[in-house]
């Protein structure tokens, strides 16, 4: 009941474009600004907002031109149509794309390493994102064991990019898939 009040509210509203289910909060682009709400869970800033333990609908920051969010375990992400990635939430395992002193961060924070992007994905503490060239970048608690890395790197190992480029990636909790133009499918993590 209280899902289909909020569905309504919004379609009642305002026009949603994009949408992502994080693991206690959700994220929605609307409106012609493309701008963020958010509701849910909010313990470490995930939500955008400080003082707030639970969201119904708020904006978050005054972000616009937003063309794709996500959402992992208590952080958030959202792609803009610069190809420019923002990141809040909680800090620890490096889900943001950099390292910070607190262990909350309730403003999105460009990720400066990261440009020309075109798609993210989150899932639990570790990030995906594909640049224009096809390029993939990872960061957060990586898929391989005992691994962690705050900045986005290159991700290695993967298929020839200039054959065959990287047009989707996806996180899992425990693994990840990237789909090439040619319609592969590459998937690896813990099994």
């Amino acid at each position: 009941m209280y899902v289909q009040y909020r569905k309504t509210w919004m379609r009642a509203r305002h026009a949603c474009s994009r949408v992502a289910a994080g693991f206690l909060h959700n994220l929605s682009v609307i409106g012609r600004e493309r701008r963020i709400i958010a509701c849910g869970r909010n313990l470490f800033g995930e939500c955008g907002r400080q003082n707030v333990d639970y969201a119904r609908l708020l904006s978050v920051s005054q972000l616009s031109s937003v063309v794709s969010v996500a959402a992992g375990d208590m952080f958030s992400l959202a792609l803009t149509s610069k190809g420019e990635v923002f990141s809040w939430g909680c800090t620890l395992q490096g889900r943001l794309g950099y390292a910070r002193n607190e262990e909350v961060s309730h403003l999105p924070k460009r990720v400066v390493e990261l440009s020309r992007i075109i798609r993210v994905s989150a899932c639990g503490a570790y990030s995906l994102a594909l640049a224009s060239n096809g390029a993939v970048y990872e960061w957060g608690y990586v898929s391989e064991p005992d691994q962690m890395t705050c900045h986005p790197r290159l991700k290695q190992n993967l298929p020839n990019e200039a054959a065959d480029p990287v047009v989707q990636v996806s996180v899992g909790f425990a693994h990840n898939m990237v789909l090439t133009e040619q319609g592969r499918v590459y998937s690896w993590g813990i099994a």
